[in-house]
């Protein structure tokens, strides 16, 4: 099969290099031996935002056969659907392979598209199976269309970041990368609840980066007045409360209270849930909270039954990060500005 005709192209937009490109279609004649298509193409700049039209044009493909009058080509069209299929036979001579079977999407199809890009959640620790309670609490972020939920561990990292000292030894590793993987990733999500690096972190790319302390405290404050935050230390807690003055949202905590378990010992899922459970109370019934947020993300599996069991909504800050970064990646919010 060979084109035959191709209406005047002129490029209205320009492509760059990481440019998402999209080819659409609309089947406009079907003939005895050939078949008209109109085609337009967009481009998602950066693989972000909103679709750009740069090119459209009108093409007719043909059968053609290598000794005399084209073959009757075997045209199969789908009415009012997203594909339309042309066989020809394998006998034909062609501009391509032989046996070529084209499919055709809808020029609307942009419109509904996929995402195709790729949200990288760094666990800044070096502990795998924090890394996989993240990656499990993602289930419900993936779907059909959506954009690709990776899960990494920063090998660098600290076993668990359980001071300001941990907190800063990772940003200088975190940054690297982030730089190492920024082409093929459209959206960065530091997966820690001191949010370590995430300033560094956005002078390192040019791309979203979200930290999981600052969405889970955002989405918390449109689901209640006064949030409580489940700790894991102590220790932990006056880094939070400097965190949270520098959000400027002091008034909107209630308390900041700790299980007194370390990020390794979370493994130990029993006890983890128990003394949430009791936290979670005492923030619920002394402190007024309205709405808790977990403070680390090794307690990312115990959502659902911790908020079964306070009658609060709970946030888990990952999924909360997450959810940001895909409306992020969906919207290209700032993507224009970073050129």
């Amino acid at each position: 099969m060979g084109d035959v005709s191709v209406s005047n192209i002129a490029f209205l937009q320009q492509v760059h290099v990481g440019d998402t490109v999209c080819c659409y279609t609309d089947v406009k004649r079907i003939g005895r031996t050939s078949i008209t298509l109109d085609v337009e193409v967009w481009v998602l700049h950066q693989g972000q935002g909103e679709p750009v039209k740069v090119t459209d044009a009108e093409f007719t493909f043909v059968a053609v056969h290598q000794d005399g009058p084209p073959p009757r080509a075997g045209l199969t069209g789908r009415q009012g659907g997203i594909t339309v299929r042309a066989q020809f036979p394998s006998h034909a001579a062609s501009a391509g392979n032989q046996g070529d079977v084209i499919n055709c999407g809808r020029k609307d199809a942009f419109k509904e598209r996929p995402m195709l890009d790729c949200i990288l959640v760094i666990n800044p620790n070096s502990t795998d199976t924090v890394t996989q309670g993240i990656d499990e609490a993602m289930a419900p972020l993936r779907f059909d269309g959506g954009p690709e939920i990776r899960c990494v561990t920063l090998a660098e990292g600290p076993p668990a970041v359980e001071s300001q000292s941990d907190a800063d030894g990772v940003i200088l590793p975190l940054c690297r990368l982030i730089r190492a993987t920024e082409a093929d990733t459209a959206a960065f999500v530091i997966a820690c609840f001191s949010d370590p690096g995430l300033f560094s972190a956005r002078e390192a790319t040019t791309k979203p980066v979200l930290g999981i302390a600052e969405c889970g405290i955002l989405t918390a404050l449109t689901l209640g007045h006064r949030f409580g935050l489940i700790s894991i230390l102590a220790g932990s807690v006056p880094r939070h409360l400097r965190y949270i003055a520098a959000m400027g949202v002091v008034e909107r905590l209630a308390a900041d209270l700790p299980v007194g378990l370390g990020v390794l010992e979370l493994a130990d899922a029993r006890t983890t849930l128990t003394r949430m459970i009791d936290v979670g109370r005492r923030l619920r019934d002394q402190h007024g909270a309205d709405v808790l947020v977990m403070g680390c993300s090794g307690m990312a599996g115990h959502r659902a039954a911790l908020e079964e069991a306070v009658q609060l909504p709970v946030v888990e800050p990952t999924q909360a990060a997450v959810t940001m970064a895909i409306g992020r990646v969906r919207l290209g919010w700032g993507r224009s500005l970073a050129h």
